[in-house]
């Protein structure tokens, strides 16, 4: 065996090697690849689902709230009965709120016919089919626990619909003619048309990858669009940078791998470069949630001893939380958690240009129970007037208990006019309602008074102004709503 076969043996087994461990690298690059991939999407798609499921979430919030402020009104219904269509028109048609906020509301009578409504999108035939479904989820001298949502279309535009039967001030329903109010998508009716042509078959041809799809059901719970988020560009950008990697690889191992350090530092930097970049787009949809325990929420998910100590932590914390923010007797907010919620809720009125109110409740003459029927029966009466007014407060509103007898109660984006109707329910309920004690039944009245937020307004200042226009209520004889407008 000569120098020129050895030679040709070495040369022959280091390029068997050569091929082995080139083999094997791919085999690893691709399996990696494919990996991350599919966990990229995996993760973005679960967060396309959460961010599409907010955005419709608060859609139906923002419709839910108008309809518990005027749906939920006795007032309402006896004027409806009585066809005041010019008392409709002057307090529904120059409502601020509504009209900037819907694109389209109304009421429908028992016979499907519109007795007052703005830009009516639902045809006749849909409006029957809905009275059909208020009959069927609704019965009269029930409660309305949450309105019927749907979505519905018409000359291209797809609005998201809410509507529930006329009810009285506690929410109770009196008869089968029916409220709604629509809100306008068509901001996202580029991804809707889109996909409703890819999902039909129609647009075989392109290339549409969707990280979720959420399909907007109409009256009839059949399918009239799609709402879709798709895989941005930084996806495909990261896809074919892989395949670059996989060639800078190859070429560390021919340098007999003197680059891998390099090579892995590479991957791993372009890995992360454009997973931030994915969750950067997401993010500029404009709907994000936070939490204020997310790194034990993360942990909390594992099923090993360290996710079991994060679940017991987080329960923990949850009941010391409770503890610090509720008050004792009442069980509502405290003065503590008052001040915390609403100096949030002013800066993200002010960021948004979104209006917010509050009311300040005080009961009249509660010295006079507590010296007529002594301090137990006047905190039994304390404890009765929260349960009432929590159930007669919309869904959207917080209560908190400030003080001895006096109350305060935030309403996030709603403006003055709005908050006095409330404001004026709390206080017609209290009045007709009496406190059942172990020294029998106890009639109370209660004044307030209400501030909406400028956007010069600090916590003290919207409070200040909130007491200023309670006082006014005093002294103007008790039982009564009074505002200050600045």
């Amino acid at each position: 065996m000569n120098g020129r076969s050895l030679f040709a043996r070495f040369v022959l087994f280091q390029l068997i090697g050569i091929v082995i461990l080139l083999t094997i690298s791919l085999i690893v690059i691709h399996a990696l690849r494919m990996r991350t991939e599919s966990k990229l999407k995996y993760e973005l798609a679960g967060q396309a689902k959460n961010i599409i499921d907010i955005y419709i979430s608060s859609l139906e919030k923002s419709l839910e709230n108008i309809i518990n402020s005027y749906a939920e009104w006795t007032k309402l219904y006896r004027k409806t009965v009585k066809n005041d269509v010019r008392w409709l028109k002057e307090t529904m048609g120059t409502d601020i709120q509504i009209n900037s906020q819907f694109a389209s509301y109304g009421i429908i009578g028992k016979n499907g016919q519109i007795i007052f409504g703005k830009d009516v999108i639902l045809t006749k035939s849909e409006r029957k089919k809905l009275l059909q479904k208020i009959k069927k989820h609704f019965k009269i001298s029930s409660k309305i626990k949450h309105p019927l949502v749907f979505f519905c279309t018409k000359n291209g535009k797809y609005f998201l619909v809410a509507a529930a039967p006329l009810s009285s001030d506690t929410g109770v329903v009196l008869s089968y003619i029916t409220m709604f109010f629509a809100k306008d998508i068509s901001h996202i009716s580029s991804t809707i048309h889109r996909f409703n042509h890819f999902l039909s078959g129609r647009c075989s041809s392109t290339k549409v990858t969707a990280l979720y799809v959420k399909p907007l059901l109409n009256i009839d719970e059949q399918p009239i669009g799609y709402i879709a988020v798709e895989a941005s560009n930084a996806f495909y950008t990261f896809v074919s940078r892989l395949s670059g990697i996989t060639y800078y690889f190859i070429a560390g191992v021919l340098a007999y791998f003197l680059f891998t350090v390099a090579g892995l530092y590479i991957f791993r930097k372009t890995v992360f470069n454009a997973y931030q970049g994915m969750l950067e787009c997401l993010t500029q949809i404009g709907i994000t949630g936070s939490t204020t325990c997310r790194h034990i929420d993360r942990l909390s998910k594992r099923s090993d001893e360290l996710g079991e100590i994060a679940r017991k932590l987080k329960e923990i914390t949850e009941r010391i939380k409770d503890s610090i923010v509720r008050d004792p007797l009442t069980r509502l907010f405290n003065r503590r958690y008052c001040r915390e919620s609403l100096s949030m809720a002013l800066e993200w009125a002010k960021r948004y240009d979104k209006p917010l109110s509050i009311g300040m409740i005080d009961i009249d003459n509660f010295k006079r129970v507590n010296d007529t029927y002594g301090h137990l029966v006047g905190d039994q009466v304390l404890i009765c007037l929260a349960h009432r007014l929590k159930r007669v407060l919309r869904r959207s509103d917080y209560l908190c208990r400030v003080g001895g007898e006096e109350f305060v109660f935030v309403m996030p984006e709603t403006d003055l006019d709005t908050a006095f109707k409330v404001a004026e329910r709390l206080r017609n309920a209290i009045e007709t309602y009496v406190c059942e004690t172990t020294s029998g039944g106890v009639k109370i009245t209660i004044s307030i008074g209400i501030a909406t937020s400028t956007k010069d307004d600090t916590y003290e200042t919207l409070i200040v102004r909130a007491d200023r226009a309670l006082y006014m209520a005093k002294r103007m004889g008790k039982n009564r709503v009074c505002t200050i407008r600045e």
